[in-house]
């Protein structure tokens, strides 16, 4: 817990935000192996599909497989024949998850849902929130950005590193002299830190940043 316990140095990034968890100078390995059996644990994969999405089938067997999926995935869906072509129809407004026994039928179910319509969301955390003695969940349902530019931005690519070790997704465009980041975590993720005065300090972080957060005592 070395690199987390580091993290829990206050520090002040941007926003104003309270007291944070100060951030490795680099970036570390992920800390645990997506091949073999480095990485043969549980995951969740989270998806969601906001809009009515419509895909057009001229095999019936196929349009009822793909009907049967979506709804075995909670979507509200129907199917519509005209054209000599049939159609389903689906959504699934909020965000749902399922679990997956290993990161490769994950990688398997991102790429299905994705080639249907769904937006998606895989948190892979860092080894370091795995183990610890005090629990938080944390969320941020929507893409929230992050303006950094000046000495904040120079602090970027720490803070990256930081959000993605949560599990979060984090996307990165630099122009003008500054960087933007956007980032998320639409389902609850659970981390672990050491103790309680840890769990204090990352909520307080965290909420500055616009997540949610639970810990239970």
């Amino acid at each position: 817990m070395k690199r987390v316990e580091a993290w829990l140095l206050c520090t002040t990034l941007f926003w104003g935000a309270a007291a944070a968890p100060a951030p490795v100078a680099a970036e570390q390995p992920h800390g645990h192996s997506h091949d073999g059996d480095g990485h043969d644990h549980g995951e969740v994969v989270a998806y969601r599909l906001a809009d009515w999405k419509e895909m057009h089938f001229e095999d019936p067997m196929k349009a009822a497989q793909h009907l049967k999926a979506v709804k075995d995935l909670g979507c509200e869906a129907k199917q519509e024949k005209h054209g000599g072509h049939i159609d389903v129809i689906y959504r699934c407004p909020q965000w749902r998850q399922t679990p997956v026994q290993n990161h490769k039928l994950a990688e398997q179910w991102l790429g299905w849902l994705k080639g249907a319509g769904f937006d998606t969301h895989h948190p892979d955390v860092h080894e370091n929130f795995l183990h610890g003695d005090e629990e938080i969940e944390i969320r941020l349902s929507e893409w929230k950005t992050a303006h950094m530019e000046g000495a904040m931005a120079a602090q970027a690519k720490e803070f990256t590193t930081t959000l993605r070790d949560m599990g979060c997704e984090v996307r990165s465009e630099t122009h003008g002299g500054h960087v933007d980041l956007a980032f998320r975590c639409p389902i609850w993720v659970t981390l672990h830190v050491p103790n309680h005065d840890a769990a204090e300090k990352w909520q307080t972080w965290l909420r500055g940043h616009g997540f949610e957060t639970r810990h239970t005592h």
